[in-house]
């Protein structure tokens, strides 16, 4: 610290507190006013009698109750226009799956075409078919301005030990894995963007970027009433369709077996719903087709029914019964809503999920609106989770990025570029 001159200065609390320990010794003159008003015949009176109001009593009416009051009636909740007197089981964002990836396939009447986790070799095909000589280190800017250089100080969630659950940390502040998820995903497609223009392509005219896009979809697996209410946080339109990868009879496979279990074991059971089909764009000649959609991953959002930690098969179900929806959605948008059986032409929607961090990348073919056909399938194609870093935060005051993985960027741009 500088040293600077001494200025000498008064203290001033040390003033005021001796001005008022003087002003509160000070006595009453007495001024012999009552002396002069008395010899005048001038009657003093308190000023208090005379500036007082009156007093103003209220009387309650006493009652003896014996036992519990009267009860208040509730209102009827058959009179809310969202109650069906049918329950319904309803899938949310916030929820996951008990049995995981086993369960959801399942549901969806789904198998892998292939043994190994991975994409099709359309896809694959592309991954380095576009690039940028300094795309690293635009990705690499895009991760630090979207989860460190980000100015939002928002209170994040508090933090527990399991060891020792009774202690209480300090509050943090920082920013939100919503907002990182959102901005991360944003820069990296608007990334794309830039690339697929500069390489000379005209895909970008033809992609559209909605947010917050809600899907209901009402659903019936055996005799169960099922209701997928989800959302695509980023949802990526096209003009065309993607083509199918493959043929509805290519591929053939057994479903798994979760008995005792029911498929619907971890949905929610609930009387207020809306049943009607819900898709965010409209239909027509001209209408827009789902091309890629974004999933966050919110840890304080998706949660387990049961309270215990959400698995890696869980992650995996919850992509794929998003994927699932949005192409349902897509298929009854084009064919009808009172379609069923297999579709003319299969429809593919491709579904990326993240939590910031890791990237879950998937392909969704829909061959059948049945979910109980024996013979026809859907497809779903998947990589593992893969990390877009393992460390990205202040390291001793400067912003440090660890283990950049240029695969994740380089699958994401085969996404965006894919026009089959």
């Amino acid at each position: 610290m500088r040293l600077t001159l001494t200025l000498f200065k008064h203290n001033v609390w040390r003033q005021k507190k001796a001005t008022w320990q003087a002003q509160s010794k000070r006595k009453i003159l007495d001024t012999k006013v009552k002396q002069i008003l008395d010899k005048h015949n001038i009657t003093v009176v308190d000023a208090l009698e005379v500036a007082s109001l009156p007093k103003k009593y209220i009387e309650f009416e006493k009652l003896n109750i014996v036992g519990e009051g009267p009860m208040i009636p509730k209102p009827d909740s058959k009179l809310h226009p969202n109650y069906h007197e049918d329950s319904i089981f309803i899938y949310r964002d916030n929820n996951v799956l008990l049995q995981g990836f086993e369960q959801a396939k399942l549901l969806t009447n789904t198998i892998e075409p292939n043994e190994e986790r991975a994409l099709p070799t359309q896809i694959t095909n592309l991954i380095n078919a576009v690039s940028h000589p300094e795309q690293d280190k635009l990705v690499k800017r895009c991760i630090k301005s979207s989860l460190v250089f980000e100015a939002e100080q928002v209170k994040l969630p508090i933090r527990k030990d399991p060891k020792r659950p009774a202690w209480v940390f300090p509050r943090d502040y920082g920013i939100s894995q919503q907002r990182k998820n959102y901005l991360l995903c944003k820069r990296l497609l608007q990334l794309c963007e830039t690339i697929s223009q500069l390489s000379g392509n005209h895909i970008p005219e033809e992609r559209f970027i909605i947010d917050d896009a809600c899907f209901n979809v009402p659903l019936k697996w055996k005799d169960y009433q099922l209701l997928l209410n989800l959302r695509a946080d980023l949802l990526v339109a096209s003009k065309s369709a993607l083509s199918p990868l493959a043929g509805p009879e290519d591929y053939t496979g057994g479903l798994p077996d979760i008995s005792p279990l029911l498929p619907v074991i971890s949905f929610d059971k609930e009387n207020f719903y809306h049943s009607d089909n819900k898709f965010p764009m409209k239909s027509g000649p001209h209408g827009l087709q789902v091309h890629t959609a974004f999933v966050h991953y919110n840890e304080t959002e998706v949660k387990n029914l049961f309270g215990t930690s959400v698995l890696e098969t869980q992650m995996l179900g919850r992509t794929l019964m998003k994927a699932y929806a949005f192409a349902v959605a897509q298929a009854r948008q084009n064919y009808g809503v009172e379609s069923s059986g297999p579709l003319p032409v299969p429809v593919s929607v491709q579904t990326i999920q993240t939590n910031g961090q890791w990237f879950h990348f998937s392909v969704m073919q829909l061959n059948t609106l049945d979910m109980h056909d024996g013979i026809i399938r859907n497809y779903f194609w998947s990589t593992p989770l893969i990390n877009l870093y393992t460390f990205c935060d202040y390291n001793e005051g400067k912003p440090s990025l660890v283990d950049y993985n240029s695969n994740v960027f380089k699958t994401l741009l085969a996404f965006y570029n894919n026009a089959m």
